[in-house]
């Protein structure tokens, strides 16, 4: 991971260029200047460090050290010190010594307005600052000029700032309107592919549509056709159900195939060893007519009827002869 920190000292600046490798970070690099072609485009998160003489700078005393209190408590205190409005300042602080009554409370502001535009210079140059802090106070050298910090001491400040600067004054309303150029591009390659995604499936199905289209009309010119080939003085109006309705008619007057198979029925039957006298077969209803020596026999060829015929009935017997009788059965149809 490599984390820039962007010093600017009075009308120059400097970048510290560090490089993190698990738990060791060192100095890779020290980039005078602020020029467009010597700012690295590796970087990972970039700090930014504001010269002294941008900045405002207060000390307030509070009866109290918890963070929360002092920031809710600020603004109030603040406002009776500076001349700015405290909407158009923005403004952070750190808690110092403290003695038995009082906590010294350094705090540093800057104009937003001012803010605002370093930001948006800095992003045309390709830095989109996470953190904008000030060596300088964390150095505490507002005092005079003889307190400034050396090369080496605002290197070593600068090392101490990477993770997490105890002053920020990047605001939420800076960062916001701000993305990352590697985000950005990671972004705009998405909605790239998002849209090539969208418009090979629109593509696709106005491909399958066409298709299901065409396929609709090729079996709907073959209907017709069948059709006036079938029945060549009807005018056609919609093929599909007036063939409907001529195949019910054909059914009803049983004019086409019927469900049972004679030759399978004729099959089965032989096997039973009676005699037979009629055999009528009208759609599904089966008429057995035959004659048989006994009561008893004609049971029995009931039950050997019900092995293969569905709802089998004895209708009738009675005797005609000296040990005959005749028997009529009916069965709606033969089992699947």
């Amino acid at each position: 991971m490599r984390i820039a920190v962007l010093d600017m000292i009075e009308d120059s600046a400097c970048i510290y260029v560090f490089e993190r490798k698990r738990k060791e970070t060192k100095l890779i690099e020290k980039i005078q200047g602020l020029d467009k072609s010597t700012i690295p485009s590796d970087i990972d998160k970039w700090i930014v460090s504001l010269h002294v003489h941008k900045l405002g700078f207060r000390v307030l005393k509070m009866p109290f050290a918890d963070r929360k209190r002092v920031r809710d408590t600020l603004p109030l205190e603040l406002e009776s010190l500076i001349l700015q409005n405290i909407e158009d300042i923005v403004y952070d602080f750190k808690i110092e010594t403290q003695t038995k009554k009082d906590v010294n409370v350094p705090v540093i502001f800057v104009e937003k307005t001012y803010l605002k535009n370093l930001v948006n210079e800095l992003k045309e140059d390709g830095i989109i600052p996470s953190n904008i802090t000030s060596i300088d106070f964390l150095g505490n050298t507002f005092s005079c000029a003889d307190d400034k910090l050396n090369a080496d001491e605002r290197i070593k400040i600068a090392g101490s700032i990477l993770d997490r600067p105890p002053i920020n004054l990047m605001r939420q309303e800076l960062v916001s309107t701000h993305i990352d150029p590697k985000i950005e591009k990671k972004l705009r390659r998405f909605c790239i592919s998002l849209s090539l995604l969208i418009a090979l499936i629109l593509v696709f199905q106005i491909f399958k549509f066409a298709s299901y289209k065409t396929e609709a009309n090729l079996i709907k010119g073959q209907t017709r056709k069948i059709y006036k080939t079938l029945f060549p003085y009807e005018r056609i109006t919609s093929p599909f159900y007036q063939m409907k309705a001529h195949l019910k008619t054909m059914q009803d007057k049983n004019q086409f195939i019927v469900s049972v198979s004679p030759l399978s029925l004729l099959s089965y039957l032989s096997s039973i060893e009676v005699e037979f006298t009629e055999i009528t077969m009208r759609r599904e209803l089966i008429t057995l007519k035959g004659e048989s020596s006994s009561i008893k026999s004609i049971e029995n060829i009931k039950k050997k009827l019900q092995a293969f015929l569905e709802d089998v009935k004895l209708l009738k017997s009675e005797a005609f002869s000296d040990n005959r009788f005749s028997f009529t059965i009916q069965a709606k149809g033969m089992k699947k």
